[in-house]
């Protein structure tokens, strides 16, 4: 009970064709019912919404952030780190943003450098 090469690579070629043809068939999708095609509607408007939001949120730290920075002063030093801590970060995003501009802030003008 050998198998020769011939019968195995054709059994292997049957096999190829008959995945290829499955592939080709799952590939042709059905239409959306529109139950399905209203839900994904949704669904893409919510993530919209969101990373909308999360954008929007992100200018507001930045623009918050970089107001108490310009402000800050050995005088009003601790006045403005409460309020800097007082920043909704959410995020590592939100966090690297603030940092950015704190190390941003230090290089541009040494004298606060020391706050």
């Amino acid at each position: 009970s050998s198998v020769s090469c011939n019968s195995v690579s054709s059994g292997r070629k049957a096999a190829a064709s008959t995945m290829s043809t499955q592939t080709e068939e799952e590939e042709e999708e059905a239409p959306m019912s529109p139950r399905n095609q209203s839900l994904f509607i949704q669904r893409a408007q919510a993530m919209s919404l969101a990373l909308a939001s999360s954008s929007g949120r992100l200018e507001d730290i930045t623009r918050k952030a970089r107001s108490l920075f310009n402000k800050i002063s050995p005088e009003n030093e601790r006045s403005i780190v409460a309020r800097l801590q007082g920043l909704d970060i959410e995020s590592s995003s939100d966090l690297r943003v603030v940092a950015e501009l704190l190390v941003e802030k230090a290089i541009e003008d040494p004298f606060y450098s020391c706050t």
